[in-house]
């Protein structure tokens, strides 16, 4: 048989492959093996079938070396690269798998060749899967990159953003860059869309989104936000996924995320308006926006809170939010009337009764006021109100000696300072839905710039806190640095160095 398989090989073959067919493994294997040592039939296809015999019977070595032959011979060879690759790593050689996982075409070829393309998906599809598996993170990021930016690929342009090759430890990975000046490689992008889409039709749609969603969430662990953002930039330019709205909105939330934990806010804020004008009363979105004004400290959002607020009259968030506005624009008619309508439709709030007192007397604060001691007089009995409403406690007091000191009632503003001084913090377990956080950007207090600022909800009016605020250090919320500054102030004023030095060596020395 061995001095005829060079003259019937083909007959030994068509043997074999009926052996393989009813699962005869042991008699297809010596005739396969005779001719894969021959000169005419020393071939990919007949290398193939004596892997795949040596692999059922569980010769994992052998049809390893029978799958290398394989690969070298016709390298464009999808189903023998992937079977390799599992071979390689169920014997251990994660690096080898990888090898047999390579690239099998260029750029230029994938982007004509829609077959190409296809089996290029599929290799980079059991690539990702098996770096993610080994724990290599970059490059199993380079690999989902390359598949999503494949059906990206319009959108991409659309959105100016593409793949660049990085250097970074000596290794080579790709980065999702923002350009300004990308120049899209067909005008027509409803036909390159339809093209791109026949490339990929290997995937479901479902299936694309999966692999996208795992893209950004796995850029949010590497801390690559950036990236994470640009990627949802160019998805929402993705005609499928931005007429889906749900798979939108929830796009959206990654943006925003991806942008807050990038400290790129002016981009968060433009996802946070979207949100908003969809939903107005979700009191989480509020409580982001309010963050995301607080600390971008641009002040485009006071136009677009006034318009919102025509549309929806009767939103409480909306109405306390431009109430702060007005104030801080120093409007302080305007930011009466916010807060007044915020009053009335909550009355039992204390943040309320609080802002509504200082309005008063920063409008009494003013050079050329009528009726100075009646807005006094309202402004104490606001704040009065708010204390009954808070309780006796450090953040109260506190800020009823903040609003005497204001007024030139340094005796009073005493009194109330060291009676705040005298009580313990609140222990964070024990604060409730009404407890304020410092805000000192909401507030400027006439005369007194050098002292501590009223404390005041950094959040938004609708906001609750848990039973334990997590992330806040303890001493955040422990005033007694800003009562002990105020008070040496008055001290300072008035000539006594003495207790002056006492107070802040005793409570703002570190």
């Amino acid at each position: 048989m061995e001095q005829s398989s060079e003259e019937i090989g083909d007959l030994h073959l068509d043997v074999a492959e009926a052996y393989l067919e009813e699962g005869e493994y042991l008699c297809a294997l010596p005739l396969l093996s005779t001719l894969v040592i021959s000169e005419k039939y020393n071939l990919a296809v007949v290398w193939l079938r004596h892997a795949e015999c040596l692999k059922a019977l569980g010769h994992m070595e052998a049809s390893a070396g029978s799958y290398t032959k394989v690969v070298d011979m016709a390298p464009l060879h999808l189903e023998a690269r992937l079977s390799l690759a599992t071979l390689q790593q169920q014997l251990g050689r994660p690096d080898e798998a990888l090898k047999a996982l390579e690239s099998m075409y260029d750029s230029d070829t994938l982007s004509q060749d829609s077959s190409a393309a296809q089996k290029e998906l599929k290799l980079l599809l059991h690539r990702s899967t098996l770096l993610k598996t080994q724990g290599q993170m970059q490059d199993y990021l380079d690999a989902m990159i390359t598949m999503i930016s494949m059906l990206l690929k319009v959108a991409m342009q659309r959105a100016r953003v593409c793949v660049r090759s990085v250097t970074v430890s000596g290794k080579t990975h790709l980065r999702l860059v923002k350009v300004k000046d990308l120049l899209p490689e067909n005008d027509d992008h409803v036909a390159a869309y339809l093209d791109n889409t026949g490339k990929t039709n290997v995937l479901s749609k479902e299936d694309w989104w999966q692999l996208l969603v795992t893209s950004v969430l796995t850029l949010g662990e590497v801390q690559r936000y950036a990236e994470a953002e640009l990627l949802v930039e160019s998805a929402m330019e993705f005609y499928s996924f931005y007429d889906n709205k749900p798979k939108r909105k929830e796009m959206e939330f990654f943006g925003l995320s991806a942008t807050i934990l990038d400290r790129n806010y002016y981009k968060a804020y433009n996802y946070i308006r979207l949100m908003l004008m969809d939903n107005v009363n979700l009191p989480q979105l509020w409580n982001v926006f309010n963050q995301l004004t607080i600390t971008s400290q641009h002040q485009r959002h006071h136009r677009f809170c006034l318009r919102l607020l025509l549309k929806h009259p009767d939103n409480h968030a909306l109405c306390v939010l431009c109430g702060h506005n007005a104030m801080v624009s120093g409007s302080f008619k305007h930011a009466l009337g916010q807060y007044v309508q915020a009053f009335q439709t909550h009355p039992d709030n204390p943040l309320h009764s609080l802002c509504v007192g200082l309005t008063f007397f920063h409008m009494a604060s003013q050079k050329f006021v009528a009726k100075r001691h009646i807005l006094v007089m309202q402004g104490f009995s606001f704040l009065w109100r708010y204390v009954e409403l808070r309780g006796e406690c450090q953040e109260s007091l506190y800020n009823l000696g903040r609003a005497l000191h204001q007024m030139g009632l340094t005796h009073l503003a005493i009194h109330y300072y060291q009676k705040a001084l005298s009580l313990p913090a609140q222990k964070l377990e024990d604060i409730d839905e009404w407890t304020y956080i410092h805000s000192p950007s909401s507030f400027s207090c006439t005369g007194l710039n050098n002292a501590a600022l009223p404390v005041l909800h950094s959040l938004s009016p609708s906001f609750h806190p848990p039973s334990r605020l997590q992330g806040i250090a303890e001493d955040q919320v422990d005033l007694s640095r800003e009562i002990a500054f105020n008070l040496s102030l008055i001290y300072q004023a008035s000539g006594n160095m003495e207790m002056t030095r006492q107070l802040i060596n005793t409570h703002c020395v570190v």
